[in-house]
Order: structure tokens, then C-alpha cells, then sequence
């Protein structure tokens, strides 16, 4: 029996900024499931698959630190189907799995900063629960218009029956490994398939956490590009049903390793860009359109990026200056929220008195989703002319 419950980072907190699925198909290509060097013997065989969805999250931070939370759902599945190699079926022995996170800026890659992984340790059989995270929700409020402060805390429960995980820190700093190893059941029957736990001859899934932190400086200025590598290895055991005794309990190994995904953190900007010394300036009664680009741009340091990575970010604006008597003097054009770029239309009411002068405020969903607004909305200063 498998049971991993997970309770998904708190979206007010943590920004899902994208999710591939990483693939190993096992094989092995000179088969024998008789264990004899005869040639004629030899076949193909598919051993077993391991799969990983990986999912990257950045927390919405207004700290001297960028932090960010890899998510890793883990699928192990053995070949159990006899018909594919004559009569033999494959299982579980011992899996492993690596990740790294590196940032690649436009002169350099820097190594992550490893904060804390989960699972350290999920017994056989037992219940385990972690927490991570929970020390970072005071980070995510410290802007005033962002209110109160809110969680930051991940929570995982485990209970895998007959498989134990345990992990540990790989060669590079910011390396986690875990490793996987299965039960394989009694001796006794064993060569024909009896008392085999569920988990040694099918699909095993287990959540995996990696947290990590760059210096709020190297994000400066540009749009980062985040580098996470996986590594997956191990091994499948195979079994003939036909053989009493049997013969020997032969290893299938399969290595994947520096299996690449990149995630682009969204940013949010507006075109052109207006300062309290070169404000925005509308007559009463005209309406201006201002460009606001919302998410992962199309170009990454004059590079393209692939139109299923450009992911979109929500946001909204804000704030409406007022009046001497209180009255909002600008109409704005999407009032409330939007995905993605988009145009943002402002008008002058007739009533707008010549002189006045105020900021149109521009934030994520949730507020500072982006590192381009760690320390609060964007602002317009407009004019009234």
C-alpha cells in the first residue's frame, strides 16, 4: 500500500512558476530471461520505467533572498506484464533519485543555496510526516499594502508499505539524493511470485522537497532562468515463474543522468515608463493606453522561449488617486484583474482639475509574485494637463 498525502504550497505564498515530467524507460537490450549465454536466447526486454514530475514554486518574497521550493512526484513502475518477455515479469530492488538547482544569469551560473529537503527518512511501513517551510511566511509580508502575514509551511504525510526512503546531501551543495530500496518478500514461494509485496512488483509514487535560496542581488535587472537537474538510477530484479529452483536473482540497472528542465521566473513591467520628473500626461476627458507585460517574456537574453514556458502572471491595478473631495478622477480599463500582457487604458474624468498629480499602482496576484515587485507595485505617476 502506498499513502503520501500532500497539501499543495499555499498559492497566496508560493508562486507555481511551472511543471515538466522528466521520463527513464528502462530497457534492457540483449535480454536472456534464462540466464544462458546461448545467442539465440537473446531478446529485448523493457525492464521497468521511473518518472518525475518536476514542479517549481518561488516563494513571494520581499527578503534580501530569493527562495524557491522544487517539488518532485516520484513514479518507479516495473514491467509486471509476463507476455512482453516470455514469461518473465520485472520488480523493484532499489531506486535512486538526485536533483540540483542552479540559476543561470547572462555572465554566470551560481549554485543554489540548500535550506532544508524532505523526506530525510520514510521508514518501511510506518507513518511519516514533515513539515518544511514554516519560518518563511513572515517574509512574504514586510510591503505595507500586503496586510497581514500568511503561511508558508508545506506538510507531506507518508506511509509506504515495504519500501524505505532515505536521503542525503550529494557532492554539490545544492545536490539531494534519495534512495529507494524495496522489499522483496519472503524466500519461501518467492520464485513464484507468492507473498510479493504490492509495492516490489507495481507502481511506487512518494513527493520529494528540495528548499533553496539565491541572493536577492543576482536576480537584479534581468529574468532569471532556473536550471533543475535530475538524476534517476537503480535497478529492476527480474523473475521466471517457470523456475523451481531458480537460477539466481539477475540485476537490470538503467542510469539517466543530468535530465534538464528550465523554468522562467515571471517578471512585470509596463511600456513606456513614466517618472515623477517625465509623468504620464492626460487632458480631461482623453484616455492613454499603457503596454503591461505580465509573465515570462518571449525573449530570454535575446534568446526565444518556448510558448509553453511563457507563463502568464495575473495582476491588477490598484490605489486610484482621489481628489480634493475624494472623488477617483481616472477610469481605468481592466479595473479589475487580467492575465498576462495586455493594455492598460486610463481616462481622465471631465472633472479631473488641471495640476493634479497621482500614481496608478500595478501588482501581481498575489502581490509580489515576481522579484520585479519585491518591494512593492509598480507605479505610474500621471499628470493632469
Amino acid at each position: 500500500m502506498t499513502n503520501s498525502q500532500t497539501h499543495n504550497p499555499n498559492p497566496d505564498t508560493w508562486t507555481n512558476i511551472g511543471r515538466q515530467i522528466l521520463h527513464v524507460e528502462a530497457e534492457e537490450p540483449r535480454f536472456n530471461p534464462y540466464y544462458l549465454q546461448a545467442p539465440w536466447d537473446d531478446k529485448e526486454a523493457k525492464t521497468g520505467s521511473s518518472d518525475v514530475g518536476v514542479t517549481l514554486y518561488r516563494l513571494n518574497s520581499t527578503d534580501a533572498f530569493d527562495y524557491f521550493l522544487v517539488r518532485l512526484f516520484w513514479t518507479v513502475t516495473p514491467n509486471n506484464k509476463r507476455e512482453d518477455a516470455g514469461g518473465v515479469w520485472f520488480y523493484n530492488r532499489d531506486h535512486k533519485l538526485g536533483v540540483n538547482l542552479e540559476v543561470l544569469t547572462p555572465s554566470t551560473t551560481i549554485q543554489a543555496n540548500l535550506i532544508n529537503y524532505e523526506p530525510k527518512t520514510v521508514p518501511s511501513s510506518r507513518k511519516y510526516d514533515i513539515k518544511l517551510g514554516g519560518n518563511l511566511g513572515g517574509k512574504v509580508s514586510k510591503t505595507p499594502e500586503m496586510g497581514g502575514g500568511v503561511s508558508a509551511e508545506i506538510s507531506t504525510s507518508y506511509k509506504i508499505d515495504s519500501v524505505t526512503t532515505n536521503a542525503s546531501k550529494g557532492k554539490s551543495p545544492s545536490n539531494v539524493i534519495w534512495e529507494r530500496q524495496h522489499d522483496h518478500g519472503p524466500a519461501i514461494g518467492r520464485n513464484l511470485g507468492w507473498n510479493w509485496p504490492e509495492t516490489t512488483t507495481s507502481s511506487v509514487s512518494e513527493t520529494s522537497w528540495a528548499l533553496y535560496s539565491f541572493n536577492r542581488t543576482i536576480n537584479d535587472g534581468i529574468t532569471p532562468l532556473m536550471k533543475v537537474t535530475v538524476d534517476l538510477s537503480g535497478n529492476f530484479g527480474s523473475q521466471v515463474a517457470s523456475e523451481f529452483p531458480r537460477r539466481g536473482t539477475p540485476v537490470h540497472p538503467y542510469n539517466k543522468s543530468e535530465m534538464i528542465a528550465y523554468f522562467w521566473v515571471p517578471t512585470m513591467n509596463y511600456d513606456p515608463v513614466y517618472t515623477p520628473e517625465n509623468p504620464l500626461e492626460i487632458a480631461p476627458g482623453h484616455t492613454v493606453t499603457v503596454q503591461i507585460q505580465a509573465g515570462v517574456p518571449a525573449t530570454h537574453n535575446g534568446h526565444p522561449v518556448p510558448e509553453d514556458k511563457r507563463l502568464p502572471l495575473q495582476w491588477r491595478p490598484y490605489d486610484i488617486p482621489k481628489d480634493k473631495d475624494g472623488r477617483e478622477y481616472l477610469k481605468l480599463s481592466p479595473n479589475e484583474s487580467r492575465l498576462g500582457d495586455g493594455p492598460l487604458k486610463i481616462t481622465a474624468t471631465s472633472y479631473a482639475t488641471p495640476g493634479l498629480f497621482g500614481y496608478i499602482r500595478l501588482n501581481s496576484i498575489p502581490k509580489t509574485a515576481t522579484d520585479s515587485l519585491r518591494q512593492g507595485g509598480l507605479d505610474i505617476p500621471i499628470k493632469i494637463v
